[in-house]
């Protein structure tokens, strides 16, 4: 994908026309992807990360787009050294490593561990990383912890139910894809009511959920034995 020298060029992504025909894409992710685009969000993340550090990032941008990886792998290095906060370098460090070869998708699995936010939305269509992602679990899959349950189909498509002091909150659909040793998902929940003693409630406010897990803690599981999935059918039936 074209990048500017420390964003992803995303008006092309936004229009549809970077996505070739036969690239392992999940059904249905581009128009996800654009909805969620980091663009809009640039400006703010700027002003967390110091000058110094976006130096070296924008060193580092001229560097991949001669295909001078390993050189633009060492000033990635840099900015990041000078601000541990940059998540760009640390993105455009991931896709020159995912770049160098298969052999490399442990790493940049590492490095796309720490990036959180509308990265893991890009990071599923991402062409630089075409030839490390993947976007099936090897069938129905389930993970749950923390109050969030999710189930994960294959094709790149996964429910997941937040749960709080006992209330259970809409079931909202989401995309995942898996690079290396972890599962990358994302999803954006509408707001929901706990109802306590009395007739009292509280909202619980609109969240991006963005949940990185290791493909060892997932299970499988039939998809007639997860609670909220009946819920899900009868409603999109």
């Amino acid at each position: 994908m074209k990048k500017l020298f420390f964003v992803f060029f995303f008006s092309v992504l936004l229009t549809g026309t970077i996505f070739a025909d036969g690239r392992p894409l999940a059904d249905g992710i581009e128009e996800y992807a654009a909805n969620y685009s980091i663009e809009p969000h640039i400006p703010e993340m700027l002003e967390q990360i110091n000058d110094a550090s976006m130096e070296y990032n924008r060193q580092g941008y001229a560097l991949y787009e001669q295909r001078r990886y390993e050189e633009a792998i060492s000033k990635f290095q840099q900015a990041i050294s000078a601000d541990s906060d940059n998540s760009f370098a640390m993105y455009n460090m991931a896709c020159c490593y995912a770049l160098m070869g298969k052999e490399n998708s442990a790493k940049v699995a590492g490095i796309l561990e720490r990036v959180g936010g509308y990265w893991v939305v890009q990071l599923m269509v991402d062409p630089d990383l075409d030839a490390l992602r993947n976007f099936d679990t090897g069938g129905a899959n389930y993970w749950d912890s923390y109050g969030r349950e999710c189930l994960l189909f294959s094709g790149g498509k996964a429910l997941i139910q937040t749960s709080s002091e006992g209330s259970k909150g809409p079931v909202t659909e989401g995309y995942y894809c898996v690079i290396g040793e972890y599962v990358f998902m994302f999803f954006d929940i509408p707001a929901w009511e706990i109802f306590g003693s009395h007739y009292s409630y509280r909202m619980i406010y609109p969240q991006l959920v963005r949940q990185v897990v290791p493909i060892s803690k997932l299970s499988f599981k039939e998809v007639s034995e997860v609670g909220f999935y009946k819920e899900y059918e009868q409603k999109h039936k």
